[in-house]
Formats: C-alpha cells, structure tokens, sequence
C-alpha cells in the first residue's frame, strides 16, 4: 500500500494578474492539507486489474483547469511517497498541456527534459532532482498511449465504482466501497469558496452517477450546478448538461455576460451549430480527429462557409481556453494540414448525436413539403440521400446511441412521433429489393464503398426508429415488400458476426412492427424485442437467448421447438401462439397472456406463471415439473391438464 501526501509546485514562473493570489491560497487550503490517500499496489502486477492510482494528480489536474489555468506546456508537481516500510520515494508529475488563459503566460518546457529525466532514472541518477525515484507524465495526448510498455501502464479507477462492477478487481481490503465523490466536493468547496461538505444531495441520483464518477464529468457537473441555470431536482442527462456549459462558453458568463470573442460574434446557435459540423467531419475521420480542410467542405456541403470563416476570425482572436481544453484543439499536421482534435471524447459524441438529430429534423420536415406539394421538398430517395451523406461514412456505435437517445428524448413525444412516422416510410424504402438506398448518387468510387456506406446508414435509421420508438412507446406501420423482406434485409444488416458481439441494429428493433414476417432461423440473440408487434411471424429455430421480448405481442406466432429458457417473456402476449416443444424451463412468464397457446410437449420446468392467463391452453405432455400454479389465473381452464407430466397430483386433485 501506498500513502501520497503533497503540494503542487510550478517548475516555471507563472505571471498573474493582482488579485489572482488570494485564488492559491484557496487552491493550497483546499489541496495543500490533502489527507492521505490509499492506493492498491501490486509488486508482481499481476493481483490487481485496476488500480487505485495518481488519482491525487487527476484532482490536481482537475482544479488547475478550473482555478489556475496554467500555460499549454508543462508544470511539475512533486509528490513526496511515504511507504508504508518507511522508505521515502521522489515522484516528479509532469501534467503536459494544460488549458491557457488570459490571466497567465504559457509555461513551457521541453518534451525532451521528460525524456532525459527518464534516463537519468534508469541510470540511478537525475541531475535535475537527484533524489528522484520516478517519473510520471499526465498528458491528454491520446498518441502518448503508444509508450505504453510493460509495467508502465496504470488504470485510474473512477471515484466511485458501483457494487455490481467490483467483482472485476481485486479488492480484499474493501477500498473500492469508499465513494470518494464526497472527498472531490469537500475539496472543491474548499477551493472554490463554496463550502459543499459532499456531493450534493440533488446530485446525488443514480441517474447521474455515470457522470459523477468520472474525473472530467464530474468537474463540468460542478461548473453546470454552479451556473445555476439547471434544475439537478429534475432529471438531468449528460446532454442537458453539455448543452449548458455550450451555453456558458458563449455567454461567458464570468466575463460579465460579454460574448467571448472566440464565438467570431456568432449567436448561440450559429455559435452551436459550426461545432455540430466540425463533430460531424471527426467523426467522418477517425472519431477523434479532422483536417481543417475536411472541416471546411463539411461546411460547405451545410452551407455554413459564413459562419466557419466568422468563428475562425474569432479564434485567431482567442478561441475560449475552456472550449479549447475540454472540446478540441489543434492537434497537429496530417500531410502538412492543420488538425482540430477532441479532447473528451464525449462531448464529440454530444455534438454529432445533436447533429444527426438536426439531420433528422430536417428531412421530417422536407418529407412534409413534399407532401403537401410534389414540386416541393423531398421524397424518399432525397431524403435517404441526405441521411446517407450524414450517416453513411462511419457506423454508429453503442456510446454514439446512447447521446441519440437522449437527445431524441428531450425534444419531446409530440416531435418524435412525427419524426418516427417517417423514418417508417424510408426504412420501408430502403429495405425494399426494388428501390433501396440511392447510393450511386454519393460519388463514392466503388460499389464496395456504397454497400459499406448504404448499410450504416440503414443502421441509423433503425436506431433513430428505436429511439424515437422509447418515447411514444407506440408501433407504427412499416409495409414490408414480401414476408421475407426484413429478414434478408436484417441479416444484411447483421452481417457475419465475430464471437457474440452484436451489430447495433439487434439492440434496436423494439416497437418494431414485423407482423407476419419470416424469421426463421434468424439470430436474435441478446435482440431488443421490447414492445414489438411479432403477430403470426415465423420464428422456428431462431435464437432468443437472452432477448429482450417483454411486452411484445407474440399472438400466434411460431415458436415450435424454439429455446426460449434464457428469453425475458415478462408480460407479452403468446396467445394462439405455437409453442409446441418450445423450451420455457425456468422462464418467467409471470403477466404472460397464453390463452389458446398450443403448449404440448413444452418444458416448462420451474417456470414462473404467477399471474399468467392459461385460458384453453393445451398443456399436454408439457413438463410441469416444479412449476406453482396456484397463482396462475383460469387454471381450471387449460386443456389436458390431466395429460401433463410432472404435475403436482395434490394440486390436480385439488382443481378437479
């Protein structure tokens, strides 16, 4: 175990305003007493696989950002390391690239003292600290990771890891109970004047806990709640709260309310709307870079070359430190070209969920144009067209989705059960072998490029289907060309699988309406089902382990033979559906309506029937070995009951 006790020293001189010192006192009361802090350790590396490390420099990192702004090149701080044996180790911390501001000069200081530093320790002996023991660089730089090499690479745990996740550690004297969000406000309060003694009730909720947890987010949770403009009584999501601190940057807020310069004097949703394209551009790239030229044809094709060439005047002037440290940056050169790149990759997911909802919207409302009159707005192949330049380049992730969802959420039922209307009609189109995706007008070279290309952008379609579905909770006509015509179209989607990762469109189909569609054999599993309209569909040999079917109407649909022992039927509808020698062992049918359902030679071992309707169902040769009863509801009802096996007799008589 170790212990860290310290104090940050700058390794240059910092040039600050009058007035800026009574800020360091703040910063050493509310650093300078830090209280031990205990780290897992491991001398073989091989007992722990996260480890409770430089957890005491992330805060230091954290309340520089906030408090001090300290230049874009280094600063040291040095951590005195007390073992426990007693043995006094010198740990010189280089935090590299810190935000600037107005109120200092940069600090700077050569990559090359690091590498010379790291020398010196392998040779025993540091000319610049002579009783060094190590060296540690914290840098953003996410091309740093490549130095990683055996022995080097330590895992910053979150401050607080929930009691389902802790079986992954190796923990056995019970560190990662702790919750140590209460620590990070006392400090922050500290140092910011506010006196918190914790984290804050209202943003104490689990809802929010993802985001508390984390260093970064957590730091922007506490600038959001200090701006006072979110209710934290309410739900809150990681969207509302980015979209705040957007806010914030272009008010500047701390300046008086005077629009900071680097907004090029855009208003706030020009200002918002250029970010959207340059996330758009990253995530055409490679998800965490971009070209200022790619940059800049992403904005003509939006048609946003007035706003760029205003917010890229107002940069020159002095793009706002804190956009620039938390959002993106110049990163450097690709091919002698200018690079902005995205230094949490969060906010860049932020930005192009917004951006794919704006897509959206925009095609909602050309689609009603066109109807209103044929010579105006777009009809399907338009809009797919566009849908396919936005999301057609890269696929969407599940981290990606996740912003959708909730940004789907906050616009409200009314709007998204607009924009799902829609997106049935052109996912009707686009699955359709006759019409399809209008990919030979992209441009793009290849016929492999347009699969490629057309398959992500179905795929958005359905997950855009799927979140605007979880508001209205509603199932809308989609007219499939032939029974047959989503499954080819699915597996297509599917792809060939590698190991049991699934493709995000299986966790995307629920309050889907595949009424009479052939799914046989289909690979459904771990598939979101919830709500969907699966009456009379074709389902023999598909795999629903772990299927999500809660809710769904499965009203005679053919599930003969199927494994449904690791499916979640809570609540669907299986009335007249085929369960003939369906495996239903141990399944929770509890609320399952499966009135009229032919259940011969079913195994329903153990399963849970409290509450299920059994009206006419035929339970003959079903294996009720196990299975309560007595809470079933219309007991008396079901045919051959007498015929099964494994029944309670004492039960049987007593229904007679």
């Amino acid at each position: 175990m170790l212990g860290i006790t310290g104090v940050l020293i700058p390794a240059r001189r910092i040039d600050m305003k009058v007035g800026d010192m009574p800020v360091l006192q703040q910063l050493a009361e509310g650093i300078g007493g830090l209280e031990t802090i205990e780290l897992a350790d491991s001398l073989d590396g091989q007992d722990i696989r996260g480890i409770q490390f430089l957890e005491f420099a992330v805060q230091i990192f954290i309340l520089f950002v906030e408090i001090l702004f300290i230049g874009d090149g280094e600063s040291l701080a040095m951590l005195e390391v007390q073992k426990m044996t007693g043995r006094s180790i010198t740990t010189t911390l280089v935090l590299q690239d810190l935000p600037l501001d107005d109120r200092t000069i940069p600090v700077h200081s050569d990559l090359e003292m690091v590498r010379d530093q790291s020398i010196h320790l392998r040779n025993g002996h540091s000319e610049l600290y002579p009783y060094q023991d190590r060296l540690v660089l914290l840098s953003p730089r996410h091309h740093l990771a490549k130095l990683r090499g055996a022995g080097q690479h330590l895992q910053v745990l979150p401050y607080f890891t929930p009691k389902g996740e802790r079986h992954a550690y190796h923990d056995p004297e019970g560190l990662l109970a702790k919750d140590r969000r209460h620590e990070w406000w006392r400090k922050y309060g500290a140092a910011s004047g506010k006196g918190f003694q914790g984290l804050p009730a209202e943003l104490d909720r689990d809802n929010l806990m993802d985001i508390t947890r984390q260093p970064l987010l957590n730091y922007l949770v506490a600038l959001s709640h200090g701006r006072g403009k979110l209710d934290f009584g309410e739900t809150n999501t990681l969207n509302e709260i980015y979209a705040d601190l957007l806010a914030a940057v272009h008010e500047r807020q701390w300046e008086g309310g005077r629009r900071h310069a680097g907004s090029g004097d855009l208003e706030e949703d020009q200002f918002v709307r250029i970010l959207e394209e340059i996330a758009l551009a990253i995530w055409h790239g490679d998800g965490r870079t971009t070209t200022v030229d790619a940059i800049r044809a992403r904005c003509e094709r939006g048609r946003l070359t007035k706003y760029l060439e205003q917010f890229t005047e107002g940069a020159k002037q002095g793009v706002t430190r804190l956009l620039t440290a938390f959002y993106f940056r110049q990163a450097g050169d690709i091919r002698g070209e200018r690079t902005f790149e995205f230094t949490h990759k969060s906010f860049g997911e932020y930005l192009t969920a917004r951006r794919l909802v704006r897509a959206l919207a925009r095609i909602e409302t050309m689609s009603a144009r066109h109807d209103e009159d044929p010579d105006d707005g777009w009809d399907e192949r338009d809009a797919l067209q566009h849908w396919a330049e936005i999301t057609g380049p890269t696929a969407m992730d599940e981290y990606l989705y996740e912003f959708v969802q909730r940004e789907v959420a906050l616009r409200g039922e009314k709007q998204c059960r607009a924009w799902q209307g829609t997106l049935c009609r052109l996912i009707a189109w686009a699955s359709h072998p006759e019409k399809g995706m209008p990919m030979e007008r992209l441009g793009l070279g290849s016929f492999a490029e347009m699969l490629r290309q057309s398959r992500n952008a179905e795929e958005a379609l359905l997950a855009l289907h799927s979140a605007c579905a979880d508001q209205t909770k509603d199932v809308m006509e989609i007219h499939w060309h032939s029974p047959t015509a989503f499954g080819a179209w699915f597996k297509r989607l599917q792809g060939q699988g590698d190991g049991s990762q699934n493709t995000l469109a299986q966790s995307c189909l629920n309050y889907l309406r595949l009424a009479g569609c052939r799914l046989d054999f289909m690979n459904l599993y771990e598939a979101q089902l919830a709500g969907a309209d699966l009456r009379r569909a074709g389902l023999f040999g598909a795999i629903l382990w772990y299927a999500q079917c809660h809710g769904a109407d499965l009203r005679g649909a053919g599930l003969g033979g199927v494994d449904l022992s690791r499916t979640n039927l809570r609540g669907a509808d299986l009335s007249e559906a085929n369960l003939i020698g369906a495996g239903l062992g141990g399944v929770d049918l509890s609320r399952t309506n499966l009135s009229g359902a032919n259940l011969r030679g079913a195994n329903l071992r153990g399963a849970n029937l409290a509450y299920t309707r059994l009206t006419n169902a035929d339970l003959e040769d079903a294996d009720l070995e196990g299975v309560d009863l007595r809470a079933a509801q219309n007991l008396c009802k079901p045919k051959n009951l007498h015929k099964a096996r494994n029944l309670d007799s004492k039960l049987f008589e007593a229904l007679r």
